[in-house]
């Protein structure tokens, strides 16, 4: 007898066909990404320059912008003169890339969103294999993408063995710290896995914890996450998420 798996004909053509989804969904995205980079490329760069220009002082303005080709000189010409007497401060003129991609959307949910939006079992599962090769072609956005995937709320879609599989995995300080950030649903559905005793003193560690740092409530949960993506990578757990039609 072969020891070879076969997988049914019809298991490979849901995959196809979920692979084709999210392959299209994410060339989309990313085109619109591209987008955004040319617009702000071919316009919105020469604010910032001008910006830059202020700080070498007037002389050294001019003999810099006569090094510059015609076009491009007359354009960054116009826009230093709208802010020459105008004062920019350093941090601004460092962050006013960032800013303006981020305004147009290149940062954040929204490009990712247009990805993860409604995925099907069969479409979600091919997006967590096929992350490695989405990240050749658009890292920021891939990282967007694995963020809305795996998110701490996805505990909200554990049973409740994998849960308390899960607890035996983190101690409960840092389990505290990722709740002090965490949505009420989230907290009410590790305290229903936890005995009563146990859940009463996570909730009063969680209360007289104090003000605690954003950056150690999401190191706390990312910690966490890593530990459920294992459990997932090695089919320890299975999440139930609710299909979308």
């Amino acid at each position: 007898m072969s020891d070879n798996i076969i997988i049914p004909d019809d298991d490979n053509e849901m995959l196809e066909q979920a692979q084709n989804e999210v392959r299209a969904r994410f060339n989309a995205a990313n085109d619109k990404c591209g987008d955004i980079i040319e617009a702000y490329i071919t316009g919105g760069y020469v604010q910032n320059l001008a910006k830059m220009l202020i700080y070498v002082g007037t002389d050294r303005a001019k003999a810099i912008l006569s090094k510059m080709s015609e076009p491009d000189k007359e354009r960054l010409e116009s826009a230093y003169k709208s802010l020459s007497d105008k004062k920019v401060t350093d941090p601004d003129v460092i962050s006013s890339v960032g800013r303006e991609l981020k305004e147009a959307g290149f940062y954040g949910k929204a490009a990712a969103n247009a990805v993860t939006e409604g995925l099907n079992y069969e479409q979600e599962r091919a997006v967590s294999g096929m992350l490695p090769q989405l990240f050749e072609i658009n890292p920021l956005l891939t990282m967007n993408i694995e963020a809305q995937i795996y998110s701490f709320d996805m505990i909200l879609d554990m049973s409740d063995r994998d849960i308390q599989k899960l607890l035996r995995e983190i101690d409960s300080l840092e389990c505290a710290k990722a709740l002090k950030g965490g949505s009420a649903d989230v907290q009410n559905k590790i305290f229903r896995n936890m005995s009563v005793r146990a859940a009463a003193i996570l909730k009063e560690d969680i209360e007289y914890m104090g003000p605690v740092r954003k950056s150690d409530i999401l190191e706390a949960q990312h910690h966490i996450v890593e530990i459920i993506k294992r459990f997932i990578s090695s089919g320890e757990i299975v999440l139930k998420r609710e299909e979308v039609e």
